[in-house]
C-alpha cells in the first residue's frame, strides 16, 4: 500500500468515526437548544441570538462574500453557480433557524420584518437566478466541448 493510499484510508476511517458525533451534536444544538444542559456537553442559554451573532456565522458570511468578489474575474457560470448554491443553503438554514426561534423576535419592530423579508427576497432571487442561468447553460452547451468552455462568457452575454 502506497503512503497516499494509507493516508486516504486513515482519513476515511476517522471521518466515519467523527461524523456521527458531529451530526448528533448538530441535531441536539439546532433542534433542542433549550435542552442542551441535559443532552449536550454544556448548557446553551440563548438560541437565536447566539446563532445570528456568532463569530462562525459572521466568518462564514464574510468568506462567502470575499470569494464572491473573485467571481468578477471569472465569467464562467460554473464559478458563480457553486457560490450561489452555498449561499442558498446558508440563507435557507438561517430562515429555518428563524422559524424555529420565531418567539424570540419582536414583531413590533420594523427591522424584524425587514430582515425576514430581505432573507426571503434574497433566497427567491437566488433561486430564480440559478434556474434561469442553469437553463441557459444547458441550451448553449454543445456536445464534444469541455465543461470549462461550455459556460464561458454566459454571465457577460446574459
Amino acid at each position: 500500500m502506497r503512503r497516499d493510499d494509507h493516508v486516504l484510508v486513515s482519513t476515511c476511517l476517522i471521518a466515519l468515526v467523527i461524523i456521527p458525533f458531529l451530526l448528533g451534536a448538530f441535531v441536539i444544538l439546532y433542534c433542542f437548544p433549550r435542552h442542551s444542559a441535559r443532552l449536550f456537553a454544556w448548557p446553551i442559554k440563548p438560541t437565536m441570538t447566539s446563532m445570528m451573532l456568532s463569530c462562525r456565522v459572521i466568518g462564514a458570511i464574510f468568506c462567502l462574500g470575499g470569494s464572491g468578489l473573485a467571481v468578477f474575474t471569472d465569467s464562467r457560470w460554473s464559478t458563480v453557480e457553486l457560490l450561489l448554491q452555498v449561499e442558498m443553503i446558508m440563507v435557507t438554514l438561517m430562515l429555518v433557524a428563524a422559524v424555529r426561534a420565531v418567539s424570540e423576535f419582536d414583531p413590533h419592530k420594523a427591522l424584524t420584518w425587514l430582515l425576514g423579508g430581505g432573507f426571503i427576497a434574497i433566497l427567491a432571487g437566488s433561486v430564480y437566478l440559478w434556474v434561469v442561468m442553469t437553463a441557459r447553460a444547458r441550451r448553449r452547451s454543445v456536445p464534444g466541448r469541455s465543461g470549462e468552455s461550455e459556460d464561458a462568457g454566459l454571465l457577460q452575454k446574459g
